[in-house]
């Protein structure tokens, strides 16, 4: 699940720097980047799943061990440990955050800038390509609200409060 993850991350920001280098290469491709904002959503609908069940798994291990450590006197070691973890997961989903944000800006920004205000008006169209720039705009901005939500859910999850 961890490696699922990750992949999907590293695969959201090569496609996506990929689609940003296309559509400000050239003003007849410039329209490209607005995948990017549909990719953002598609891309964290993958990984919600994924960072749901890795955070009940950690849970269920840390409540393992938990017991074991009352009944057995095993040293609690795992206490510092699932706190490093925590830190580090909550600093990858703010990166994530600001990642998925970055890129989905910037490459709206280029494909409005290119696309409509250019010298030369846009070859038809127009209405159309208004609409999917906001809709990969709305796209985007849903797939940092379900980053966000994954976040609040995990950290309810690790204590041990039902997720809805």
């Amino acid at each position: 699940r961890l490696q699922a993850r990750n992949r999907v991350l590293l695969s959201f920001i090569t496609v996506a720097c990929t689609l940003i280098g296309i559509s400000s290469a050239e003003k007849g491709i410039a329209f490209t980047g607005v995948g990017v904002g549909f990719l953002s959503l598609a891309t964290t609908l993958l990984s919600y799943h994924h960072e749901l069940m890795i955070a009940h798994l950690f849970s269920y291990q840390k409540s393992l061990i938990e017991s074991c450590n009352a009944n057995l006197g095993f040293p609690i070691w795992h206490n510092l440990e699932s706190k490093r973890i925590a830190n580090t997961r909550n600093m990858r989903d703010w990166a994530q955050l600001a990642l998925h944000f970055i890129l989905v800006s910037v490459s709206l920004y280029i494909s409005w800038y290119r696309e409509f205000t250019s010298p030369t008006p846009p070859e038809g169209l127009h209405i159309v390509k208004s609409n999917i720039l906001l809709l990969s705009g709305l796209s985007g901005f849903a797939s940092l609200i379900i980053i966000f939500i994954t976040m609040l859910k995990r950290e309810a999850i690790y204590k041990g409060e039902k997720s809805k």
